[in-house]
């Protein structure tokens, strides 16, 4: 659908009028206007009539929208607007994917609701600069990779429970009754960073422990992420799709995808039993350590997810 957009765009005529590139429902599309890429939604809700304008974004809600040909796929109405700006140089590719991605998600997963939330949502994400390095990419390979694991380990789909309250959260994981934190290394050792006060405290935590290796014959992060898209059985909805976006704007696009991983092992621990310190003195905050793992005892993740 992304090379379809963009000739769509470059082959736009200015001229005024919006033009159906991709209905994704009968009540949401991608529209062209004037080199611009709009993401339409029918007004259903009946949200009043906003106007906000970002760098990037311009939000325009209960527009009126009138249709001039016969055989319309979609009837005159008001609708809500998002229109992607682009730079002097047009669209960066990566970020237009995401953008394309989000307004699909939105559409599919949240059924165009709460548009104005969503596209809050948007600025958050994309105020981040297109080629910016970022250095987490190791973590995110991790987590995204864990996800995939526990699916095909346990048949549980996880992805709900990934950053529910954004990428500064204090676990990667919250479930009901605990927290699950990542901890990832290109390494063949199990020693890990702690942060003492984020996993011993009175919370239910665990720790999964991914080990990964550079490896040309195993598989980027992008690749990665394409797995996890086409699934069906997982990975299927609207928080983890945001949460997705938000987290590639936060690594350099050229490593998700030309270095690649395997992953040597996945192990997890109980918090409990791997607490090396029973008692700190008052006086001691914010203590981080590398902590080393490798004689704890391991718990199995299907005790966890029953």
């Amino acid at each position: 659908m992304l090379s379809e957009l963009i000739t769509s765009i470059s082959d736009s005529p200015d001229d005024g009028l919006i033009y159906l590139v991709k209905k994704l429902t009968d009540t949401t599309g991608f529209f062209v206007l004037n080199n611009h890429l709009l993401y339409i939604a029918r007004n259903f809700e009946n949200e009043t009539a906003k106007s906000i304008k970002t760098e990037y974004l311009n939000l325009n809600t209960n527009v009126d929208i009138r249709a001039f040909a016969e055989n319309q796929q979609f009837e005159s109405g008001k609708y809500n607007i998002l229109d992607y700006i682009p730079s002097e140089n047009g669209y960066n590719k990566n970020d237009l994917e995401s953008f394309v991605n989000l307004c699909s998600a939105h559409a599919l997963y949240m059924k165009a609701a709460e548009f104005v939330k969503f596209f809050y949502s948007l600025i958050n994400i994309f105020q981040y600069p297109a080629e910016q390095e970022y250095k987490n990419l190791v973590g995110f390979f991790g987590e995204l990779y864990l996800i995939k694991f526990i699916y095909e380990k346990t048949g549980k789909d996880i992805s709900q429970q990934w950053h529910k309250t954004g990428s500064e959260g204090k676990y990667d994981f919250v479930f009901d009754d605990f927290n699950l934190e990542v901890k990832t290394s290109v390494s063949t050792e199990r020693e890990v960073t702690i942060k003492h006060n984020q996993i011993f405290n009175a919370g239910n935590n665990f720790i999964a422990v991914v080990l990964l290796e550079k490896d040309n014959s195993g598989i980027s992060t992008n690749q990665l992420i394409r797995e996890l898209l086409h699934s069906k059985d997982y990975c299927n909805n609207f928080c983890f799709s945001v949460n997705l976006e938000r987290e590639r704007k936060r690594i350099s696009p050229a490593d998700s995808e030309t270095i690649c991983f395997s992953v040597k092992e996945i192990v997890f621990y109980n918090a409990h039993d791997i607490n090396p310190f029973s008692t700190l003195p008052d006086n001691i905050s914010c203590l981080s350590y590398r902590l080393d793992l490798t004689e704890e005892t391991e718990i199995e993740i299907q005790t966890l997810l029953v």
